[in-house]
């Protein structure tokens, strides 16, 4: 059968503007596929709205006036200086981008997914450039979230643009890498069906911990990076930007540092943080959990050793319980972890495939305990307290992708991190390093 011929046979009978394509999937959805591939002249790609059509389409369904969105809130004081440097125009052109995000989540919630969440990205280069994604899903286990999705798209198309002679002139290079920074990122979703967010939902909102891990490397997002997104105010029903910026998500973006030490630990002196305080607090209450802070002061620097006895310097030979496992790349990271589970501790490090394919030790340390605590019914019963890092990779102290995994179900984001920082044990929760992603 000559799919090209059919469609026109067919084509016949329609009236003018039909769409022949829908036409054959109204007569006959099982066919359809069979009459794939279809001649491009009637594969149809212009489906893309303009900014004008958006602003008429949400004014008409949702009464959303983008002309009307003149304020920009950020959720921290000290920042509403740098939102108020916003354009109306900027203003107008983010408020279109949280509709064209929102549309772009609502279309795949329509094709379903394996998660129920649907999320759309658009996101700007310092040049300007806009591009536009939403979270995609192959299986449960192999999804690809929203922000790395609209990035992808933004890179590749931004680089596709750039003559061929700008990538052999090293000064026009420089100048390139500088222009494929990212500045802007506007999130919506389509659960609720509501293009906007309250005050209080906007404030909860944030990446995930593997997209953070992504934008914490720091080459294409700086801690200036700014995070949008279309909010109504419940009281006077006004629509307006919520503003933030990616160091409120990252604290510690570009201030990781590796956890080294000439000293003996048991020398050096701890720093918790508030959070870190209160946890400890916490875990000094329950009568199964009589524990004060000198025991936890105990367990840290005895982890931290635990974790300094398997890392070897350059041109050491290796030693330690994990000396058989070799590293592609030359940095390491050694994670000594305490469980709830009769003060259990495991150490680990990371196992590479490749440079590129690898477990974060905190994956390892986690797995080689529910391997060891496998006849416990309910998994959750076995978390993570504490876990104590010694290492010259800073970026992976700690591995942020590794943190929310962990805090969803074996530990929380009170677990405590401790490293060496500068010759101070230095002790935080997870909640320090991604303080939004666990309102």
């Amino acid at each position: 059968m000559n799919p090209s011929r059919t469609i026109h046979n067919h084509a016949g009978k329609l009236g003018a503007g039909s769409d022949p394509i829908a036409f054959l999937h109204q007569k006959n959805t099982r066919t359809l596929p069979s009459l794939l591939p279809l001649p491009s002249d009637l594969i149809r790609f212009s489906g893309r709205e303009t900014d004008k059509q958006i602003a008429q389409r949400f004014k008409k369904e949702f009464e959303i006036d983008v002309d009307q969105i003149r304020e920009v809130r950020s959720l921290f004081p000290e920042a509403q200086p740098i939102a108020d440097k916003l354009k109306p125009k900027d203003i107008r052109k983010i408020a279109i981008e949280a509709l064209r995000a929102y549309t772009q989540a609502w279309k795949n919630s329509k094709l379903t997914n394996f998660s129920n969440h649907y999320w759309g990205y658009s996101m700007q280069l310092q040049t300007g450039h806009w591009e536009l994604a939403t979270n995609i899903e192959h299986a449960r286990d192999c999804a690809y979230c929203g922000e790395r999705a609209a990035f992808d798209r933004l890179w590749n198309n931004k680089i596709e643009q750039v003559p061929v002679e700008k990538f052999k002139d090293k000064r026009s290079l420089e100048h390139l890498r500088k222009t494929l920074q990212v500045k802007t990122i506007v999130m919506a979703d389509a659960e609720t069906e509501i293009p906007y967010y309250s005050s209080v939902k906007a404030g909860k909102m944030s990446p995930c911990s593997e997209c953070l891990d992504t934008i914490n490397a720091g080459r294409y997002y700086s801690p200036e990076t700014q995070m949008m997104m279309l909010c109504r105010d419940p009281s006077s029903g006004e629509f307006y930007l919520g503003f933030r910026q990616m160091k409120d998500f990252l604290p510690v973006m570009g201030k990781q540092q590796v956890s080294l030490s000439d000293k003996p630990i048991e020398s050096l002196p701890l720093q918790f943080s508030e959070r870190a305080k209160t946890f400890l607090n916490k875990k000094g209450k329950g009568k199964s959990n009589q524990r004060d802070t000198s025991w936890w002061e105990s367990q840290i620097k005895n982890h931290l050793k635990a974790a300094q006895a398997e890392y070897r310097k350059p041109g050491e030979p290796p030693k330690g319980t994990l000396k058989n496992i070799k590293h592609l790349d030359s940095k390491q990271v050694y994670v000594a972890t305490l469980f709830n589970r009769g003060d259990y501790s495991q150490v680990a490090t990371r196992v590479e495939n490749s440079k590129r394919w690898n477990t974060p030790a905190e994956i390892c340390a986690e797995i080689m305990a529910v391997h060891q605590f496998s006849n416990l019914k309910n998994q959750g019963e076995l978390e993570v307290n504490l876990m104590a890092y010694y290492g010259d990779d800073p970026v992976r102290i700690p591995n942020l992708k590794s943190l929310g995994p962990i805090a969803a179900l074996r530990g929380n984001p009170e677990t405590l991190l401790a490293m060496i920082e500068n010759g101070t044990i230095h002790v935080r929760t997870i909640r320090d390093y991604m303080p939004y992603l666990y309102l």
